[in-house]
């Protein structure tokens, strides 16, 4: 356990490299024994931090999938599963199938960011709004029903299919509504 612990001297390189990277002198090392003075320079140089870390996980990604090892995404993979209530096992080839579909879709996702990082929009997809579809103008031949269509036709050949349920007079009703 000991043996794991940084040394005082690479205590120091660290806390010199930390000062390079965010254009800090030596003298202010001492800030970083105050609270809150870490997040005050992560969030100085945030975008820049950002950007790397999302670079280091599309490296992490690609090699997790080369690897077809899915630790990075099992969360998302279960979260889907259950929340989808899919009968999927677990180690079964529809749930690498998904982890992969997942990896990838992801990587897209943070590439697509790199290039809006570069202020790059020349794949975004631009869809355009759905105009409401006029009704077409009916034409004379359209507007009467075929022979056998009818509303008269299809009231006759449901009575006749519920003969012994009508009586007379309602058949006589109906066809008068008609």
């Amino acid at each position: 356990m000991r043996a794991s612990r940084p040394s005082a001297a690479e205590i120091v390189r660290r806390a010199e490299q930390v000062c390079q990277r965010f254009g800090l002198t030596s003298s202010h090392l001492d800030l970083f024994t105050t609270p809150g003075v870490l997040e005050l320079a992560a969030l100085a140089g945030g975008p820049e931090l950002d950007a790397e870390r999302r670079h280091v996980l599309v490296d992490e990604l690609r090699s997790h999938l080369a690897d077809n090892s899915f630790v990075l995404i099992d969360w998302a993979v279960s979260d889907i599963i259950l929340r989808n209530s899919w009968r999927i096992e677990s180690g079964s080839l529809e749930q690498r199938e998904l982890a992969r579909h997942l990896m990838r879709a992801w990587i897209s996702a943070l590439e697509t960011s790199f290039k809006r990082d570069r202020v790059v929009y020349e794949d975004a997809q631009v869809l355009p709004i759905p105009s409401r579809s006029l009704p077409e103008p009916k034409d004379e031949r359209n507007a009467m029903p075929k022979n056998g269509e009818s509303l008269r036709h299809n009231l006759d050949a449901y009575l006749r299919e519920q003969k012994q349920h009508v009586k007379a007079n309602t058949k006589q009703d109906a066809r008068a509504v008609c």
